[in-house]
């Protein structure tokens, strides 16, 4: 027969038929076990109408749909299964015609960069790969291979020497100007002095080497997605071993539970089910298939149905699967390259102390050499001159700076753990508080990441499930009729998960869909355990990807009863009655279009869609695919976290814009961004390849307007984050999933959900929720603007102090009058009264209204003109009351001591003063924010 694969050919061992094939099997004869694993196995496939496995001639016959299934599909599916079930007994199994099982394949080479794996033909996958299925490879050959691709693990990530985080701190002009002043201290023997600045400049660098020991913490947690363990076949055999000694070609055995050791490509499946949430942002597990071949090599992860992914969980089902990528070659791999090219940026707070500090550090240089100048004019000795311009450096520098920064982010720090949110950096405290954009994920972020029933549409009603209190039919409370209670029966039959626990701690285990079902069901009165007692199951079809349905055959009080569900358009086609308002009534065509009308404006609400079916069955084993009667639709969501849309309209109250980035359908992610208000009418969405499609200009051109990004893959969002900060944006990103990890990376502040999300996204995040409620960002974005707020009054309190008590010793150094306060007196003065006051102003309670303003321009500096001119006022003030009442006192009684204690005295009352100023009102009238 032309154009069949595997040397077809109607011998003594293939006989074909229009829909019927029977291939002779070698193993089989008199082996019952291995002939139910093959049916148990083929049956589930699209196109297969049944299947019959005969120990005694050792044949399968098959009967399947033409046009849905190839006889050359059929074979390889009998013989792979064939195959596995003798290499599960430990027996050698027979080879699968037309794929090489020679033991020594010919070198591997290695497979082309970015070789869309999911998109070849298998028969051109296993070449490329130089595999011999389903004997796996020898074991000669596997060492081989992991010598040249090297172990299953991801790279480990760089750790900085203490060296180079002690070097990088000290580039800080503040930690070079107290290093510098302490030197210079105690060099002319100003112990206190130099031992002051030394140690507040240790203080801040140990802090430093603390925080940046954690920043590795990302691409560590990411080993421990990897598999501990691997089921491989070598040479013909299981054999389990550990996931790193796992190489390209390999051949896997996958079972209920596993979690994937890497990148593969399936060569045989049966109902499975795999969770890859944390790489897609799919609430739901993915359906797999191998016959659900992806023709397109640009089809986004989620959509890849012939592929599995290093660290997803299967969560039902079976599979065999060629190894395609290890180590830092798998989609995992991928993100931890993402991570390591990413670099935590300074925060703007950050960027304006420095270059304030900058200032500072010229400015108080000028000052010292004018001292000196000044000293050595008078003929002063050099020594002496220095002495009295460092005295006048100490005291014109604001040495608490650095604490007072340290304390004020501390303090948001703490209220905000008290409200639900950890940070891991006190600098994302202040860049929330600056926050122009939140770039946030869906699932598990803004969503429950757990499926829920929304609404059942039934008899031509509509019953609204989501309401925790109520039951509404058409917008009305009611009390659940027979209809309803008829369509959750058969989801509660038509079951494979499980309810456990009791009362408020009820929840499902099993498939997420099948579990949001029983909760259903239970939530009208129905008891799923009780119910599935009653009604024993005497046969099931699974779920299968082609068919897209599942079944089974229950004993019923009247006799045996076939149950369905499944998607809309394969199960409605089954139908041809529904039970409407009145009973049974005929599924005319008008009838049928209006239902499947139904089933499209749920879809179009963002639901995922079930049909449900039942008619009585003749044969208890056989199921037939017609004559049911139609019950109704099951629409199910992973609805909106119940603050999320509160807290949304919060983030716009504050001038914050809110944009949805998810791996999941665009029609889903607009539904759920419509429902908490990210989405409005003049809003765009954008898929990932259309992002793909875009240049950075025209992105750039359109993000203004974007609101929604969906089936986008880790790449695109870190590519959306950048894009926007290159825009001027302070960017927050959200997310909990390891394809969120990059752009919490690479966003001015990351965010991770605590309790749902990953290990990976809490080591890329400095901001970690720890009850993954969306309203503690808006609480951080507050307490990040009142730390701010706090700064800004603490700094202006020290640069005007410092500054008055510069002038104060400048100006009697140039007359040659002593200093109206001595050094020491000074020094101690600033660490009593300075440092509590700073410490006052860095903790206070933040300003009604501080999120009813927009966020404050990004160029902003710390302190605005009129700010730095109200600061030269007051200080002068300062420094010139100070002079004054010494000089004053002095020719009063011509005693130093009353004009050092008058002087001191009114330094003291005008710090305290002012203090009480500046800490509601900023110099140039408006508030401090």
């Amino acid at each position: 027969m032309p154009g069949i694969a595997f040397g077809w050919s109607d011998d003594g061992h293939r006989h074909l038929l229009p829909g019927r094939l029977r291939v002779a099997v070698d193993g089989l004869m008199r082996n019952a076990h291995l002939g139910g694993l093959i049916v148990r196995q083929v049956a589930g496939q699209p196109g297969v109408r049944r299947v019959a496995a005969n120990p005694w001639t050792g044949r399968v016959l098959v009967t399947f749909a033409q046009g849905q299934v190839t006889p050359c599909e059929l074979e390889r599916l009998i013989l792979l299964a064939a195959g596995a079930g003798q290499v599960a007994a430990g027996r050698e199994p027979m080879p699968v015609a037309g794929v090489s099982t020679g033991e020594t394949p010919g070198a591997a080479p290695e497979p082309p960069a970015g070789t869309a794996w999911h998109a070849l033909p298998l028969e051109a996958l296993i070449r490329t790969l130089d595999t011999a299925t389903p004997r796996g490879l020898p074991e000669v050959e596997a060492a081989r291979r992991l010598e040249l691709f090297g172990p299953n693990q991801l790279r480990a990530a760089r750790q900085a020497a203490l060296s180079e985080v002690v070097l990088r701190q000290l580039k800080n002009p503040i930690t070079l100007l107290l290093l510098g002043a302490g030197g210079v201290s105690l060099a002319v023997a100003q112990w206190l002095e130099g031992i002051a600045a030394l140690g507040i400049a240790g203080v801040t660098t140990y802090m430093a080497v603390r925080q940046e020991s954690r920043a590795t913490h990302a691409l560590g947690a990411l080993s421990k997605l990897a598999a501990p363990r691997a089921v491989v076949v070598r040479g013909g055999r299981p054999l389990a071993l550990p996931a790193e000694l796992v190489v390209p070609g390999e051949l896997i055995i996958l079972e209920e539970g596993d979690r994937v050791p890497a990148d593969a490509r399936l060569v045989f499946s049966a109902a499975l089910q795999v969770d890859e949430s944390a790489l897609t942002g799919e609430s739901c597990p993915a359906v797999k298939d191998p016959a659900l071949h992806c023709c397109s090599p640009a089809t986004p992860l989620a959509d890849r149905h012939n592929m599995v992914y290093a660290g997803t969980v299967v969560t039902s089902g079976r599979a065999q699967a060629l190894v395609v990528a290890t180590g830092m070659a798998t989609e995992v791999g991928k993100v931890a390259a993402l991570l390591e090219e990413g670099s935590r940026e300074v925060t703007p707070l950050q960027r304006r102390l420095q270059q304030l500090a900058r200032w500072m550090f010229w400015g108080i240089l000028g000052i010292g050499a004018a001292g000196t100048a000044m000293g050595v004019a008078r003929g002063l000795p050099l020594g002496a001159a220095l002495a009295q311009s460092v005295s006048v450096a100490v005291s014109a520098m604001p040495q608490g700076l650095p604490v007072t920064v340290t304390i004020a982010l501390s303090t948001a720090v703490t209220r905000l753990a008290e409200q639900g949110a950890m940070t891991r950096r006190l600098g994302a405290m202040e860049s929330l508080g600056a926050t122009t954009v939140i770039c946030t994920d869906k699932t598990g972020t803004i969503t429950c990441n757990r499926l829920s029933v929304r609404e059942v549409q039934v008899a031509g009603a509509r019953w609204a499930l989501g309401n925790e209190a109520d039951l509404l039919r058409d917008g009305a409370p009611a009390v659940p009729d027979g209809p309803l209670i008829a369509a959750l029966e058969a989801a509660a039959l038509c079951n494979n998960a499980r309810l456990v626990g009791d009362g408020a701690m009820l929840r499902a285990e099993g498939d997420a869909t099948e579990g949001a079902l029983l909760l259903a069901a239970r939530r009208v009165g129905i008891d799923p355990t009780t119910l599935q007692a009653k009604y024993p199951r005497l046969h099931e079809t699974p779920f299968s990807a082609g068919e897209r349905r599942m079944s089974v055959v229950c004993q019923t009080d009247g006799g045996p009863a076939l149950y369905v569900k499944g998607a809309p358009e394969t199960v409605l086609p089954m139908c041809s009655r529904w039970l409407g308002p009145s009973g049974g009534e005929a599924l005319t065509g008008a009838a049928r279009r209006e239902q499947l009308a139904a089933a499209e404006a749920m879809a179009a609400r963002g639901m995922r869609v079930l049909a449900l079916a039942w008619r009585p069955q003749d044969q208890p084993v056989f199921p037939a695919a017609n004559g049911f009667i139609f019950l109704g639709f099951a629409g199910m969501v992973d609805a909106p976290r119940p603050g999320a849309q509160p807290a949304i309209a919060r983030c716009r109250e504050a001038g914050i814009r809110v944009l949805m980035l998810t791996g999941d359908h665009p029609a889903t992610a607009a539904a759920v961004a419509r429902e908490v208000g990210i989405l409005g009418p003049a809003g765009l969405v954008l898929t990932g390849p259309q992002l793909d499609a875009m240049t950075d200009s025209e992105l750039a051109a359109a993000a203004d307007q974007l609101a929604v990004c969906a089936r986008v893959a880790p790449e695109h969002k870190l590519r959306v984050v950048r894009i926007l900060k290159g825009q001027g944006h302070v960017v927050a990103m959200t997310g909990d999933g390891v394809n969120d990890a990059p752009a919490l990376q690479a966003a001015d502040t990351g965010i991770a959900m605590g309790i749902a999300g990953t290990d990976v996204t809490r080591g890329a995040a400095n901001l970690v929720l720890t009850d993954d409620d969306f309203t503690a960002i808006v609480m951080a974005v507050e307490q990040g603007r009142s730390a701010y707020a706090n700064i800004r009054r603490a700094l202006t309190y020290s640069l005007t102090t410092n500054g008055g008590e510069a002038l104060m010793a400048l100006l009697p150094l140039a007359v040659g009058l002593a200093l109206p306060v001595p050094a020491a007196m000074l020094l101690i003065t600033n660490m009593l009264c300075d440092g509590l006051v700073s410490l006052s102003l860095a903790t206070d309670q933040p300003e009604p209204g501080v999120m009813a303003r927009p966020p404050r321009p990004l160029g902003e500096p710390v302190l605005g003109r009129g700010t730095v001119g109200a600061v030269a006022v007051r200080g002068a003030a300062i420094g010139l009351s100070t002079v004054g009442l010494y000089t004053a006192g002095l020719a009063m009684t011509g005693l130093p001591a009353v004009g050092y204690s008058m002087a001191l005295a009114g330094l003291v009352a005008a710090k305290l003063c002012f203090a009480w100023q500046v800490r509601r009102r900023s110099l140039d009238g408006s508030v401090v924010a």
